[in-house]
């Protein structure tokens, strides 16, 4: 039985942007935890699998070569295999983020 672990984000300094820590890999998929602070990510492109973003606080904007959509919290949004995109946030969020990317 595994135990239960905590998140530390108090060595997040208040002018980081970006914040991501993996809180646990299944079956080749990870599990991320992440805080956004005023920022926009690069475009990029997952050719094998989705990205799925779940927003906790905040919200988060997903651009993509479709469109953009944006996300407040409660809401899941599932980007599909090959399709350019990012996330975008104006003040901050924080979201969780499942994906097949190495850890």
């Amino acid at each position: 039985m595994s135990t239960p672990a905590s998140l530390d984000t108090s060595t997040l300094g208040a002018s980081e942007s970006w914040f991501s820590k993996v809180l646990a890999s299944v079956a080749g998929a990870n599990l991320r935890y992440r805080v956004m602070r005023d920022t926009a990510r690069p475009f990029h492109v997952h050719e094998q699998s989705p990205e799925c973003f779940f927003v906790l606080t905040g919200l988060v904007h997903i651009d993509t070569d479709d469109g953009s959509v944006c996300l407040s919290a409660g809401q899941f949004y599932q980007v599909r295999p090959g399709l350019r995109h990012r996330a975008r946030v104006e003040g901050e969020a924080t979201l969780l983020v499942f994906d097949a990317l190495a850890a």
